[in-house]
């Protein structure tokens, strides 16, 4: 779950480089057609929307600015001395001494992701209910309704 925060939270991030861009774009564009100014703010809908980037060399939006990788942490350090012995016997040990959950490593980056994408996650769900219960509402409110005329009930 860490791993989805993280990478909506990054395309959030990337996205206000082209929010900025539009918004100090915006004065010099008064005299353009209306639509390109929409097209300026479909852009950066589609980059919200898009889980993927079209990434440049010459682009001033850098490719990923959260590494989700550097977040979580990595496997168990592991020991490669050419004895397979002691290499066995050192790895086993290095490996039943390190943390396997997030709750007991000691990373606090990746506690906090884990906690934000828990109450990104509880937003989202409750966000989903209220539109939900809300369609019903109206579905309710509606079904009762008489047409006059035309579009007028």
């Amino acid at each position: 779950m860490a791993a989805i925060f993280l990478k909506v939270a990054d395309m959030s991030a990337s996205a206000c480089f082209l929010i900025a861009a539009v918004m100090l774009l915006r004065p010099a564009l008064t005299r353009a057609p209306r639509y390109v100014r929409c097209l300026l703010w479909a852009m950066v809908g589609i980059k919200l929307l898009c889980p993927i980037s079209i990434e440049s060399a010459m682009s001033i939006i850098p490719a990923q600015i959260i590494d989700a990788q550097a977040v979580q942490f990595g496997g168990s350090p592991v020991l490669n001395t050419g004895f397979a012995s002691l290499d066995g016997a050192v790895n086993n040990a290095i490996a039943s001494s390190m943390p396997h959950s997030p709750a007991a490593s000691a990373d606090p980056l990746y506690l906090l992701a884990a906690v934000l994408s828990a109450v990104w996650l509880l937003g989202a769900a409750t966000m989903a209910a209220y539109t939900l219960i809300a369609c019903l509402r109206l579905r309710r409110r509606v079904a009762a309704s008489v047409r006059l005329d035309g579009n007028v009930y």
